[in-house]
This record gives C-alpha cells, structure tokens and sequence, in this order.
C-alpha cells in the first residue's frame, strides 16, 4: 500500500512545473550544479547549513534541491526558516507553495500562496497557481475567483482558461462550462503558441465532456481526433483508454498504446498502461518482456525501468522478484531516496519479513518512517501503536491516501468507527479530488461499508456506484450494491447489481443465495426453496455450490430430509470422493439426527485432504458436534477451523459464539476481541464482546462502548439478528442502573421480533427493519 506515494495531476493541473525563480546560490555550489554533480552539490550545502544553519540563501537553495527530489515535506523547514528573511521571503514562499502542492496539500499550499499574493499582488501567475492549488482542495468557487482575476488582467492566458473550465465542470455550470470550451477550441487549439501540453490536455477534455453529455459516438470521434494530434500525449491516450474500455474495444486500447509506444518508447506511463493490457489478457509472458527490453535498451540502465519491473512484479504477486528489481534500480542511484525506502519496507512486509522492513525504516526521516512503523505496528496486532506513529505521519504529510487508509484501519480495529469513517472518507478525498490518481483504493467501499452498517442507505449507493466505476468486477462492491439497494426499496437497483455479480466468474451462484435469501427472510424457508429452484442449480459447477447448499438446507428445515438427503447422494453417484459433497450430506444427516453418519462423512472429507484441512470441513465438523450436544468437541473444531483460515470472519464468529453459548466467557471475550481485531466490520462481535464482559461482570464502560457500537451498526445484519443488539444494550443499561434508557432498548428489540414474525406470517403490510418487500426484486 506505501509503495503509491506519488500523486497525479488532474487534467487542468498537469501542466505546472515546479521550476522557479530565486536568488543565485552559492557561486561554488552553483558551479557543481551547473557541472550536474548534483550529490556534491547537495553533500555540500549540507555542509554548510550543518555549520552555519543561518544562511537564509543556502537554506533556499537546499529545499530546491530537496524538492527536485520529491522530498516535499523534507523542504518545509529550510523554506519557512529562509522565509524569515525579507529578501528571500517572496522566493522561498513560492517554492513552499510548490512543494505542498507536489505533496498534494491543497490547504497548504493555499495557505501560503495567501501571503504571496499580499506581498507581490500584481503577479498573475501567483493568482493562477493559487487557483490550481484551489482545484486542489476542491475549492471550486475560490478557483474560479482566482482564474477570472487573471483573465480580465490576460484574456488569452491558455492555462488560466483551462483552470476555469475545470472549475465550472465541477460546479456543474454546464452551460458556462459548455460556452468556455467553446471558446478555448475556437482560439487555443490551432493556435502555435500554445503549449502542446495544454492543447492536448483541452482536446481530452472536450471528449470527456462530450461523453458526459449524453454523446459517446460523438465523444469517440473526438478521441480520435486527439489521437491523430496527439498520439503520444499521456493525457489523450489515457482518455481513450478510458473510453475504449468504457465501450469493450478492448482491441482498439492494444493498438492505440502500441502506437504511441512505437512512437515514443521513453513514455512509461504509457508502457505501464499497456503492461496492464497485456496482463488483462493473459499476455504475462509478453508483459515483461516489454518492460524487460525497455531495461536493455537504455545504457546506461535507468532507475525508472527497473521500478516499472519492481511494479509489474508487485501487481503479480511474486514479492521476492519485485524486491531484486526494486533493490537493483535503488543500486542505480548515488544515493535512494526516501519512495524507493518506503517501497522496499513495503515490499518485505508483504513476504512477513518485518524486521528487514523495520530496519529499513530506521533510515527514514521522521513522516516517511511513522508510516512504515505504524503499517508494522498493524501487522504486529498492535493498532494503538500504530495509531500513534500513524498520527505523527498524518501532521507532517495530510493529504497522503495511504497513511488515511492505514489510519482508519487501525481505528477500526480500535472500534472506533466515527474516526475511521473520517479517515476512509479524508483518503477517498483525496483520490478523487483533482489530483484524481490513477490507481484507486478500495477507500470509497469502505466508505460505504460503513455507512451501510450504519443505516445509512443512500449514501452508502452513492459511494458505492463510484466505487464500481473503477472497480466494476469486485464481487463484495456489487453484492453490498445489491442488499443495500434492497433494503433501502431500490428494487432496479438491487436487480442490477445481482446481475452484474451473476456475470463474473464464479459468482453466479452467490447470486442466486441472495436474491432466494430475501424471500426467507420475509416469506419463510417455503417461498425461499420456491424462488431458489427457478434456478438452473448445476451442483457440478463450483460456482453454485452456495446455491446447492441452500437448496438442502432449505429441504432439511422444511422437514423434507429424504429429498435433501437424495439430490446429494445423487451427486454423490458421480462425484463420490468430494469432499464438500461429503460435507453436504453430513449436513443434512446432522439436520436428520444421524450423527454417527455425518461424523464418518465428515471424517472421510478430512482424510482426503491429507494435512491440508479445509476451515469449512473443520466447520461443518464444529456444527455437528454442537448440534449432537457434544460441546467440548465442538468448541476444539471450532478453533482449529479458525486456525485453518485465518480470514474467514464467519468461522472465527462462530467460534466465539459458541465459547459464549456455553458460559465460558473469558474465552469468548478472548476470541471476540481477536475477530474484532482481524473483521472489525463484523459488527456481531462488538454485541458479542459486550455481552462477555457483562457476564463477566467486568468493566461495564467498555461493555456499554461494544454494545452501543452493535446497536449503531446493524444496518448489514441478517432480520434474525437485528434484535439482538438491543436486548444486550438493555441487559448493560440495567445493569449500569439506566432503567428507563434499558426500558426504550427492550422495547425496540420486542418491536423487531414481532415485525419479523408478522411479516413472515404475512400480516404485516409494512417491511420489517433490515427488509424491503421481496415483490421489489421479484419486480426489477
């Protein structure tokens, strides 16, 4: 996750430069620079300010140099010291200004640029740089004050027009927005004088905002155009990119990289992108051997090229390999600078060397190294820690994703979901602010993960549908897409988002369990097996074992235990030694009461999968040793499925639950704080844990903190287990003496039970809380 710390420009911001004027240096230092002995250059005036670190003219030009490096926050202290001095103030401000905006500080940058212009206020390229660092921080309105200041001073400035374009796009002015373009395409686009950069940047522009429009025919002939004009710029091929996968073309996406490649090979954007065709296709093979040719033919070898092959490696999976590129290119340099550092600590976290990774952050300035060490502190299990180191990094670097990201996850395993809330939302901010990178986090789900526990429907589908645009086969995105707009009455919605799920791989028959599932919850387990078996159920197909699993469990509930027990053993004919078919059936035995059976079945599933125990087996193993009331036996199954997978939130919830079914609480707390640990959205272990430490008679604080968060976030729980949130919040409310606060709790759980019931009876003409009508999805 470090390893993404450089930011991209959105399109109207590209264009900027950090190059800027200042006073001359230092003449020795300046003749190093002018011969390019830029480590001499830096080794020396670090020298000098390490000597005499009153040197405002030094101090400037060392944070140049630092920010010529990208070591953005690093320059923050020697331009805020140089700014002391009124003859370099105006200098030192502006290269500050820069660095913030490199580091993606929106804020800080604003900030200071404020005082550049009180102190120089007829400089046009300040207002227009400040209007960019608007842009920024999604500060629209600013932005277009700033850009129409330096239009009335210099109408026919190219960026500047470009600037407000931008921002009316983004106030949703379309009309403006429409007329400014307009214009900028009449006077910019065959104009000599204008940059290439910012031409090509308006032609992308043109064909997004013709597409958005509601005209993708003629968005793609515009595409095209830019192509022929500009078939190398990064901005134009990006959009048609865009757009050519938008309309499934993906052949069209290959020949268009491939052409821009042939025409510039020193694009690594582009040869990035069209890695990432090739990987899309199944082309691995060919993948790295254009990153590899790219290696050879440069001489000597460029940093860059072996980072295209550490990135190519990383996007694989193969760590080891992607750690000898990283370390290779790193070798290239006079001396690493703090992203390559970053990377590598990333890169040993993911092969579990953390203590290669903590030694590399040791060499870390302090931002750069709160960040290794908070990420370490959560692979340690130590969110509290990390939490701390992540908070320090946070002040110095605010408008970094990644360390939002880590931040909200060590809050979340913290329980305090209000701070990671904000956090996801501050990283989603930032990736979809202007600087738009184009690799996006999962920050937008998590978003609406949480706000769907937390009932919060309708914002959690606007998250969500943004989410799916980058991320339009993530199987989790589109099944929350589908319950949430289900429960909130969206019944087209929630239709769509089943289908788009039934389309991907392997996941048609996880589809089908939720729509049949809806109906148990309103209709019952007859309505459920009715809607279930207008299915094609193809047991075979590893994809609908969900589906056929339901079928016979829906069977065994409805007293039908022989016709369950039949369609497994008729799949059991041709597939005898499968094991979850295995499992299946001792199910269904379990259902009947034959448990010797379903133990020898089980036994059999285990044995054929040699030392490799699969969690659901062990599993199914617990559940049947619970349901024959052999407790012990039970609990041992239950800890050794969750030992066998580590990620499966359900088996370790079970396991937990069944620890406090049997009135051991101090392991159920134990195992309750690790689920939560591990799944903090599994927002039945925060009822869980409080009610093992309310039965423990421990610290009721922290049981009403638990039970209160199970409350907040029932917005995802099944209808059969909203209730009980609310009946543990009224046993801790009485206990803590709050009778009348225990009374209303007691109240609402009573209330959700009888809705439920009545609904399934089918007296009940409104949807109990947690389901809408079933005639909704039946509809859409």
């Amino acid at each position: 996750m470090i390893r993404r710390l450089t930011a991209w420009g959105a399109l109207v911001v590209a264009g900027w430069s950090l190059a800027c004027s200042a006073p001359d240096p230092a003449p020795e230092i300046r003749g190093l620079l002018a011969q390019g002995q830029l480590t001499e250059a830096y080794d020396r005036v670090r020298e000098e300010l390490d000597r005499d670190p009153g040197q405002p003219e030094l101090q400037l030009l060392y944070a140049r140099m630092l920010v010529g490096r990208r070591e953005f926050y690093l320059a923050e202290w020697p331009l805020r010291k140089a700014a002391q001095d009124p003859e370099y103030e105006s200098a030192a401000l502006l290269v500050l200004a820069q660095a913030q905006m490199g580091s993606m500080n929106g804020p800080g940058a604003v900030e200071v640029l404020n005082r550049l212009v009180e102190l120089e206020p007829d400089r046009i390229d300040l207002l227009e740089l400040r209007a960019k660092a608007h842009l920024l921080s999604v500060d629209p309105e600013s932005a277009l004050a700033d850009t129409e200041t330096v239009l009335e001073r210099e109408p026919d400035r190219a960026s500047a027009r470009a600037d407000r374009l931008h921002a009316l796009l983004l106030l949703e002015r379309g009309e403006e927005a429409e007329a400014a373009l307009e214009q900028i395409l009449d006077e910019v686009m065959d104009n000599p004088d204008v940059d290439e950069k910012v031409q090509a940047q308006i032609c992308a522009v043109h064909s997004r905002f013709t597409l958005e429009k509601g005209d993708p025919e003629g968005a793609a002939v515009l595409v095209e155009e830019c192509l022929e004009k500009f078939p190398t710029q990064v901005l134009v091929v990006n959009e048609a990119v865009r757009m050519y996968r938008g309309k499934g073309q993906y052949g069209r996406i290959g020949e268009v990289l491939e052409e821009a490649l042939e025409r510039d090979a020193d694009q690594d954007e582009i040869r990035m992108s069209y890695v990432e065709y090739l990987r899309a296709k199944g082309d691995r093979e060919t993948a790295e051997l254009v990153l590899r040719e790219s290696i050879e033919r440069h001489d000597p070898h460029r940093v860059q090229d072996w980072l295209n092959l550490y990135e190519y490696f990383w996007q694989e999976e193969e760590y080891s390999q992607a750690i000898e590129a990283l370390r290779a290119g790193i070798a290239l340099r006079d001396e690493p600078l703090p992203v390559d550092l970053l990377m590598l600590a990333d890169a040993y976290v993911e092969v579990g060397n953390l203590d290669a990774a903590e030694e590399v952050a040791q060499g870390l300035a302090d931002g750069y190294r709160n960040m290794v060490l908070g990420r370490l502190s959560l692979e340690r299990g130590d969110p509290a820690r990390a939490r701390v180191e992540l908070e320090a990094g946070i002040r110095i670097w605010p408008n970094n994703a990644t360390a939002r990201l880590l931040m909200a996850q060590a809050a979340a395993q913290l329980g305090d979901m209000e701070d990671a809330l904000t956090q996801y939302t501050e990283a989603y901010r930032i990736e979809y602010g202007p600087q738009n990178p184009p690799e996006k986090t999962d920050s937008a789900f998590q978003v609406a993960r949480i706000q769907a526990a937390a009932g919060a429907y309708e914002g959690a589908l606007d998250f969500l549908t943004r989410h799916l645009i980058d991320f339009p086969r993530n199987p989790d995105a589109l099944e929350l897409y589908a319950v949430v707009a289900q429960r909130s009455g969206h019944g087209e919605k929630s239709a769509w988002g089943l289908e788009q799920l039934s389309n991907l791989p392997q996941q048609s028959g996880r589809a089908m369990v939720l729509q049949a599932q809806v109906f148990e919850w309103v209709e019952g387990d007859e309505k459920a097996l009715e809607q279930l078996e207008r299915f094609k159920i193809d047991w075979t197909r590893e994809s609908h074992r969900q589906a056929f699993d339901m079928r016979l469990r829906l069977l065994s509930a409805l007293g039908r235990n022989e016709e369950a027990l039949a369609a497994v053993q008729r799949a059991r004919t041709v597939r005898p030694n499968a094991p979850h078919l295995m499992v299946s059936e001792a199910r269904v035995l379990s259902a009947a009461g034959q448990f010797e059976e379903a133990r020898q079945l089980i036994a059999g599933a285990l044995d054929s999968q040699g030392d490799q125990k699969a969690a659901e087996v062990l599993l199914a193993a617990a559940e049947i040793e619970a349901a024959a009331g052999e407790t012990a036996a039970a609990l041992t199954l239950f800890d050794q499925a969750v030992a066998a997978d580590e990620g499966d939130s359900e088996a370790a919830y079970r396991a937990a639950r069944a620890y406090s079914d049997a009135g051991r609480y101090p392991e159920a707390e134990t195992r309750f704080r690790a689920l939560l640990r591990k799944h903090p959205f599994e927002f039945r272990g925060a009822t869980g844990l409080a009610e093992a430490l309310l039965r423990q008679e421990k610290d009721l604080g922290e049981s009403s903190k638990w039970a209160i968060q199970g409350v907040a976030y029932r917005g995802l729980l099944s209808p059969y287990d909203i209730a009980r949130p609310f009946e543990i919040l009224a046993e801790v409310q009485f206990a803590q003496g709050a009778t009348e606060d225990a009374e209303a709790s007691r109240a609402a759980a009573a209330r959700i039970s009888k809705a439920l019931s009545e609904q399934r009876q089918g007296r009940r003409t409104e949807p109990a809380p947690g389901v809408a009508p079933a005639t909704d999805r039946e509809e859409g």
